[in-house]
């Protein structure tokens, strides 16, 4: 159902439809805001009032409080596709695939450097080998007893470090300390799907899905299968 005419007020929060006649009636409306490409925004709107008036209806609904707003960044296919640039370029870079390793840093870094692996295969016939590197006892805001290490040596090898978001860079700097203890590799390379800013360490991505500016309060989410999304801080409250 298409409206002749949409009214969104951001200061009242409430958004005015005008439809002809026959108009269905509508409880809850779910606009999509394409602000500033690839960013939209999906807000949901709680219907306040109807107004009837000969063959025009008129339906005024008011922004739903939190949990309802989120900003989609990437969908599955874009996420997809970004991914397969990524290990295309990876590629390009690194012609010597006998000495090439993938770290996924967990969690959410393992699901992205299995589908590099997986691209890599597809494209050059061969299976890159590919381990999962818990940063737990190398990180600088926390103490754990015991520092689960990799049964492999890196030494002379080029790792690729693969991680979901890039962020103030101390998840790649403790990666880093905890690579060094398995050996001195030739080259140290960093893969992410988005670099959201706010560094505070000298760390820069060699490869990167997209660079987006956030604000330091907001969250990224990266769903393997569904898409990229960012929150708001009162909505993270909300779960």
């Amino acid at each position: 159902m298409s409206a002749k005419r949409y009214t969104y007020s951001p200061k009242k929060k409430t958004i005015m439809a005008v439809f002809t006649s026959n108009a269905k009636d509508i409880d809850n409306l779910t606009v999509v805001f394409h602000i500033v490409s690839p960013l939209e925004y999906y807000i949901t709107f709680k219907k306040l009032f109807t107004i009837e008036h000969k063959n025009t209806t008129i339906f005024v609904w008011n922004k739903m409080k939190s949990g309802d707003e989120m900003r989609v960044l990437f969908d599955s296919d874009k996420m997809t596709r970004t991914i397969r640039r990524i290990s295309h370029e990876i590629l390009e870079r690194n012609p010597d695939l006998e000495n090439l390793v993938l770290i996924g840093i967990l969690k959410n870094g393992v699901p992205m450097s299995k589908m590099i692996q997986e691209n890599i295969d597809k494209f050059e016939g061969i299976k890159v080998p590919t381990y999962e590197l818990d940063i737990s006892g190398y990180r600088d805001d926390m103490e754990v007893e015991q520092v689960n290490k990799l049964d492999v040596n890196l030494s002379s090898k080029t790792v690729i470090v693969v991680d979901d978001v890039l962020f103030t860079g101390r998840t790649v700097r403790a990666c880093m300390d905890a690579i060094i203890d398995l050996g001195r590799p030739n080259k140290i390379q960093l893969a992410v799907l988005v670099d959201r800013g706010h560094r505070e360490l000298p760390i820069r991505a060699d490869y990167v899905g997209k660079n987006v500016p956030t604000n330091i309060s907001e969250t990224i989410k990266v769903k393997y299968g569904e898409g990229i999304y960012i929150y708001s801080k009162e909505e993270n409250q909300d779960g």
